[in-house]
């Protein structure tokens, strides 16, 4: 059975998800189509920078993200967006 706090977490953590892909400012990843991740669309992953679509988000993995809105200039202004606890120890 799956605890009431977990499940809290899990709700949230799609919650964040759901409203990530949103997201239409400028410079925001955009998540291009969900469904089926197959070998064309891997092999394709530079079409598609806002996904991870594998392991290592590609069949080169390289666990590396195109995406470049975290850079040298602005990476000291990185904090906690939100937390949640748990309860558990």
């Amino acid at each position: 059975m799956v605890s009431k706090s977990l499940l809290s977490v899990i709700v949230i953590f799609r919650l964040v998800l759901v409203s990530a892909s949103f997201d239409t400012s400028e410079g925001a990843p955009q998540v291009q189509r969900s469904g089926q991740v197959d070998g064309e669309r891997i092999s394709n992953a530079s079409d598609e920078p806002g996904n991870w679509l594998s392991y290592g988000r590609a069949y080169d993995e390289q666990r590396f993200s195109p995406l470049d809105q975290i850079n040298d200039a602005n990476v000291d202004r990185i904090g906690l967006a939100w937390s949640f606890d748990t309860g558990q120890r």
